[in-house]
C-alpha cells in the first residue's frame, strides 16, 4: 500500500542522573522536582514533568506539549519561582533538556520553553513499501496447538497493531525546487541519529502526515532485514540505481505501543 503524504518523527528525550532534577520556589524555600530515569516520547514527558512537580509541591501544575512547534509550557495555578539558574541541583538540571532557557529564574504562572524537548526526523522522500497499521495484525507470544485429530488451537495474549515501510532518498546533495526529494545538507547524519535511537528500542512518535502533527502514534523497532530483534542497521547506497550519494534504509517493522 502506498502512502502519498510526507512523514515525520519526534524522538530523543533521554532523562539519566545527570539532568533529572527541576528546582522551584512555591514562596517557603526550594523544592525540587526528580524526574524517572529513562526514555520519552514528548507526550510522556510533559506528564512526567507534571506529575513530579506536583508531587514534590503544594501547587497544581501542568505541562503541555505543543505538536506543531515541539515546545513544552509549564503551568502553576499560583505563582511560582522556576529556578532554572540558581537551583541547588544546576548541575543535574532537566530544564536545558527540556527546551527551558537557564540564563536567570522565572517568576509567573505560565513558563514557556524557548527550544524544541526534541528531535524530529523528517524523511526527505515518501515512505516507500508503506502497510499501515490497519492492515497489519500480529498475535502477541501467539502458540499453536494441534490435537491428535488435526484440530489446531491458538493461545494468544491479544493483537498487536504493526506497521512496515523503509525510508528512501536519503542524500545531503542539494535538490532541485520542486522536486520530490526534499531539501536536507545533513540528511544522511539526521538519518543516522534516528536509527540509532530506534536500534535501541526506544519509542518514537510517527507522523504519516507531517502536516498533521496531532495525528499520530508511538512505534517501538520490532525488526528489519539485518536483525529479527531490529537492534541493527544498515545503510545502504543506491548504486544499483546509478545514485551515488543517496541511501536507502532496509525495510522495517514496527509494532504499535501505548
Amino acid at each position: 500500500m502506498s502512502i502519498n503524504t510526507y512523514s515525520k518523527f519526534y524522538y530523543g528525550i533521554e532523562i539519566t542522573a545527570d539532568n533529572c532534577k527541576m528546582d522551584f520556589d512555591e514562596g517557603a524555600g526550594e523544592l525540587t522536582a526528580t524526574l524517572d530515569y529513562g526514555t520519552y516520547t514528548p507526550e510522556e514527558i510533559a506528564d512526567e514533568v507534571a506529575l513530579q512537580l506536583n508531587a514534590a509541591g503544594a501547587l497544581t501544575y501542568t505541562c503541555t506539549f505543543n505538536r506543531t512547534t515541539r515546545i513544552l509550557t509549564i503551568t502553576s495555578n499560583t505563582s511560582v519561582e522556576m529556578l532554572f539558574d540558581t537551583g541547588t541541583n544546576s548541575a543535574e538540571s532537566a530544564y536545558t533538556t527540556l527546551g527551558f532557557s537557564t540564563a536567570a529564574d522565572d517568576t509567573d504562572t505560565s513558563f514557556v520553553a524557548a527550544s524544541a524537548c526534541c528531535e524530529v526526523y523528517s524523511p526527505q522522500y515518501i515512505l516507500q513499501s508503506y502497510v499501515p497499521v490497519e492492515n497489519y495484525i500480529e498475535q502477541l507470544h501467539a502458540t499453536v496447538n494441534e490435537t491428535v485429530t488435526g484440530r489446531q488451537e491458538l493461545i494468544t495474549f491479544g493483537d498487536m497493531q504493526m506497521t512496515r515501510f523503509n525510508i528512501n532518498f536519503i542524500t545531503d546533495i542539494s535538490q532541485p525546487s520542486g522536486g520530490p526529494i526534499t531539501n536536507n545538507a545533513s540528511g544522511v547524519a539526521d538519518v543516522l541519529s534516528f536509527l540509532s535511537w530506534i536500534t535501541k528500542k526506544n519509542k518514537i512518535e510517527f507522523m504519516p502526515d507531517s502536516a498533521t502533527a496531532s495525528a499520530y502514534m508511538n512505534l517501538v523497532l520490532d525488526a528489519n532485514v539485518a536483525s529479527k530483534t531490529g537492534t541493527t542497521m544498515r545503510l545502504k547506497e543506491l548504486y544499483d540505481k546509478g545514485l551515488s550519494g543517496y541511501y536507502e534504509t532496509e525495510l522495517l517493522t514496527f509494532r504499535r505501543v501505548t
